[in-house]
């Protein structure tokens, strides 16, 4: 039987980011700014905010701070799906 849980963290360590499976990010105005899997070793998600800022993350970078750091930064344009 699978189950469904669904938690509010505000910045969890990247041990606590390891064991989810799947996340959902807001942005502003509770936009969706990513929804999907978080990778084996977070590199979806940290290849995806990569992508959608000019900074790239590193082996050192703490993974909730630069997930943070990039969704604050996010713009949503009106009229198209993405929000970067």
């Amino acid at each position: 039987m699978k189950s469904i849980m669904l938690a509010n963290i505000h910045q969890p360590s990247t041990h606590i980011w390891e064991v989810f499976d799947l996340a959902i990010f807001l942005a502003k105005s509770g936009r969706v700014a990513y929804m999907n899997n978080m990778g084996d070793t977070l590199e979806k998600v940290l290849e995806y905010f990569s992508s959608a800022s000019d900074r790239e993350a590193t082996a050192q970078c703490n993974p909730t701070n630069f997930v943070s750091d990039v969704i604050s930064q996010l713009v949503y344009y009106p009229g198209r799906n993405a929000i970067f």
